[in-house]
């Protein structure tokens, strides 16, 4: 399979996902209950990360790599499956720019 035919077809998939999550009733739910395990982790994962010393010189990589395994125990407390729990991970990786801002903005 070429190039773009993969672009094609994985495009498809995206799209068709993104579909389900805003148009269905169950989609709605789960893009609801992802939204709200990511709030959750972000929340607490900041705390947590601004309580630890030298949290204002913490790296793009460090707040990844924390992120993940603070994620991964999150999952098997809260019995997430495998997908949400990727979704939240990517929700709350996303977030750098803001948790960096925040660095900033106490710094000062």
């Amino acid at each position: 399979m070429g190039t773009f035919k993969k672009g094609l077809f994985l495009g498809g998939l995206l799209g068709a996902g993104i579909t389900w999550l805003n148009t269905t009733v169950q989609g709605k739910k789960t893009r609801d209950q992802i939204i709200e395990h990511g709030t959750t982790v972000y929340e607490t994962l900041s705390a947590e990360l601004k309580s630890s010393k030298g949290w204002k010189q913490l790296k793009k990589s460090e707040y990844i790599e924390r992120a993940q395994a603070f994620i991964d125990t999150y999952a098997v407390e809260t019995g997430l499956s495998e997908s949400v729990k990727r979704l939240v991970q990517s929700l709350v990786v996303s977030q750098w720019p803001r948790f960096k801002k925040e660095q900033a903005t106490k710094s000062k």
